[in-house]
Parts: structure tokens; C-alpha cells; sequence
């Protein structure tokens, strides 16, 4: 066999025609999806010519596989949970990216999911807390701001009065006080202030950002649960 010979024979067992297009294309993972006969079995038809039929089926039986899908995801939702997990541990950077793209669909979607399984997300906080103590203290002293927040929101939801607001609104609120009590107008030292309810959550106050002041320490125990108006002719 002459080098000719070879060099032709090599070249036909390293391609592969596709049995849909006819087209010889190499015999790699880019162009052929692997059976699972073995590590060196490929499948007939090219990726190319499977995304193409795929695509075409999908198109022609769109209602049909969407309530395929609905079905299944209704009666696993458990094995649906690890799919999803699993594929983002797989592909971070191609998650990360559709997250970027699709950032309110997915919100939405996470915000549906907690609202279908909130007892079990409280469950599974709950024991979180109790088999972790050393990791909440950490985190409240590491996070202060973030900590009150959540501690804020919690009571004003355990009370029903509805609004929440962010660490982020709490650094927008002292900005626009300029780092001044809301009641007496004295400095903060650094941080040293309370976050308090304008319209007291006692007396029916919103949770949301818009009741929300910070106050000195002596002004807000002094207020207590007492309306703006209230409180006022005590200042003067």
C-alpha cells in the first residue's frame, strides 16, 4: 500500500457522511452526537441536520409539548428541582448569562416556586438556623445593615401590615437626611441610629421604604408607639 493509498484510506475513516444532508464531515464530537453503544460510536445524522429536524417537530407540535412538559413538570416537580439544579452546576456561565438576559422571568419563576412551597422553605430555614448558629452570628456582624432589615421585615410580616424595603433603601433614606436624626436633627455618630416607623406599625404603619426614618437611639425609645403628631409636641 503506497502512501497515497493510506493518506486516502485515513481521511475516509476519520469523516463520516451524514445520512440526511449526504455531506462527510469528521468523525468528531463538534459535528456527530454520540450513541450510547460505545465511547467511539456516533450517531448517523449530523448536529446540524438534528437541530434543523428538532426545530421543525417543535414547531409543528408546539401546544402539544408545552402541555407535555406543564404535565410532567406538575407531577415531578422534585426530579424537575434537580434537573435544574444539576445543569446549572454543569454550565455556570451559560446559567449566569440567560439569568442576565431573562433576569424578571426568572424572578417571577423563583417567586411563584417560594409561594408554592413556603412551608417547606420555612422548614428547611428553621432547621438551617438550629443545625448553624456560629454562621448567623457571623453573617449579623459582618452584615449589620442587612441584618435590621431582615428583623424589620419579619415583624412587620408576622403583624400583616404589608411593605418591605432594602439595605439599599435604608443608605438612600440617610443619605436624604444628610446622617441626621428625622425627629431631633442631631449627627449620627457613624451608624449608631435606629430605623423607625413614621406611622408606627402598632398603629396600622406600612413596612414599605416610604414609612421608613432613622432616628437617634434616645428619639426612638422615647417615641415609642406614638403617632408623628404625637411624638411632635413632645419635641417642643
Amino acid at each position: 500500500m503506497n502512501d497515497t493509498t493510506q493518506l486516502t484510506l485515513l481521511t475516509i475513516l476519520s469523516t463520516r457522511r451524514c445520512r440526511k444532508c449526504c455531506n462527510y464531515y469528521p468523525s468528531t464530537d463538534d459535528y456527530f452526537s454520540r450513541t450510547k453503544k460505545g465511547e467511539n460510536s456516533f450517531r448517523a445524522i449530523c448536529k446540524l441536520c438534528r437541530a434543523i429536524i428538532t426545530h421543525y417537530y417543535y414547531e409543528s407540535n408546539r401546544v402539544k409539548i408545552i402541555e407535555k412538559h406543564r404535565l410532567y413538570a406538575t407531577t415531578h416537580p422534585e426530579q424537575i428541582v434537580e434537573t435544574l439544579r444539576r445543569y446549572r452546576e454543569n454550565h455556570r456561565d451559560r446559567w449566569a448569562e440567560y439569568v442576565r438576559l431573562h433576569r424578571a422571568a426568572v424572578a417571577e419563576t423563583k417567586h411563584r416556586y417560594y409561594k408554592a412551597n413556603i412551608e417547606k422553605y420555612r422548614e428547611w430555614s428553621r432547621r438551617y438556623y438550629i443545625d448553624h448558629p456560629e454562621k448567623d452570628r457571623l453573617y449579623a456582624i459582618a452584615n449589620p445593615e442587612k441584618r435590621r432589615v431582615l428583623v424589620r421585615n419579619r415583624r412587620a410580616r408576622k403583624r400583616g401590615n404589608g411593605g418591605s424595603f432594602t439595605a439599599a433603601d435604608i443608605l438612600l433614606i440617610f443619605q436624604s437626611q444628610n446622617g441626621k436624626c428625622w425627629w431631633c436633627g442631631k449627627k449620627f455618630k457613624g451608624k449608631e441610629y435606629h430605623i423607625d416607623h413614621r406611622i408606627p406599625l402598632a398603629r396600622g404603619g406600612s413596612n414599605a421604604a416610604e414609612n421608613i426614618v432613622l432616628t437617634c437611639p434616645a428619639c426612638n425609645l422615647r417615641k415609642q408607639a406614638k403617632l408623628p403628631q404625637e411624638f411632635a409636641m413632645r419635641l417642643f
